[in-house]
């Protein structure tokens, strides 16, 4: 009988995840960074969204904070990308990658999420804070399987 766990299989099974997770948060920052970057100026719901807010009085405005959202986003986007190029070649450096852009990602989220409560959007709020509660728990479980496989753990 052939056993179905062994290390080559887990290693592909991690791959895979970690892969399609990556491609998963890839497309989802890229459509919302070029979204923003694309429009010639911040857009009007943006600035109706946050003009009562402390936000429109800190240095640099709305349109700078609307700014730093996106290419924040497009930040991530790259962070994704280089943990699926270098997941394929280098799988460590690839992790690290992945690690990395899951704790952007719980950032990114957390922030959205505390805009949206500024401006009494609880149901968005609600939303990105279970976005980001996900990108933790799927760094904490990249971070167990990684350890689970790493030498150390396997002579135990």
């Amino acid at each position: 009988m052939k056993n179905f766990n062994s290390k080559k299989q887990n290693q592909l099974l991690n791959l895979g995840f970690t892969l399609s997770i990556s491609l998963l948060y890839l497309m989802t920052f890229t459509h919302a960074a070029i979204g923003k970057i694309q429009s010639p100026t911040t857009p009007e719901w943006f600035i109706k969204s946050f003009q009562s807010t402390f936000l429109s009085s800190l240095p640099g405005g709305l349109g700078l904070q609307f700014g730093i959202i996106a290419y924040a986003e497009l930040l991530l986007s790259l962070v994704f990308l280089l943990a699926i190029l270098l997941l394929v070649v280098k799988n460590e450096i690839g992790q690290l990658f992945f690690n990395i852009g899951l704790l952007g990602s719980v950032l990114m989220f957390t922030s959205l999420s505390f805009g949206q409560r500024l401006v009494f959007n609880f149901d968005s709020s609600a939303q990105l804070f279970f976005y980001a509660a996900f990108s933790f728990i799927l760094f904490v479980s990249n971070r167990v399987l990684q350890n689970s496989q790493s030498p150390v753990a396997l002579e135990k």
